[in-house]
């Protein structure tokens, strides 16, 4: 894979982000998400606490989606690969720790299997 094209999907993939997140960055766009994912089945009670977490992630994961779609380098394909092992590890141990709702299960998917194509084809990208 060339660096050209390595730098469309990390364009790609922030794109995908920014629709992803743009439901947890405000108050009134997670209304709507909550009215979405309840017909998955239930959801807590949010705190005050609670909320302004969902916010401040949502709001950091647009912005890191923006900054990608701006300047989709390489380094930051990787950088986002390694968060999104991350954020999928954490999925993956409450779906199986906690039994939360299984629709999690399509979050943690969207989140690995885009983590493993940016880490084989960032280090292809290196041999090309």
């Amino acid at each position: 894979m060339t660096e050209q094209l390595y730098r469309k999907f990390v364009r790609i993939f922030a794109v995908v982000d920014l629709f992803a997140c743009i439901g947890f960055a405000t108050p009134w766009s997670f209304a709507l998400m909550q009215s979405i994912l309840r017909m998955f089945g239930p959801l807590p009670a949010f705190e005050p606490m609670n909320l302004m977490f969902i916010y401040l992630l949502g709001t950091i994961c647009v912005m890191w989606g923006i900054l990608r779609i701006a300047k989709p380098e390489s380094w930051l394909g990787f950088t986002d690969a390694l968060a999104r092992c991350v954020f999928g590890f954490w999925m993956i141990y409450f779906l199986l720790g906690f039994g939360i709702n299984p629709l999690v299960w399509l979050f943690a998917s969207l989140e690995l299997v885009p983590a493993a194509f940016m880490i084989i084809f960032y280090f292809r990208r290196h041999k090309a």
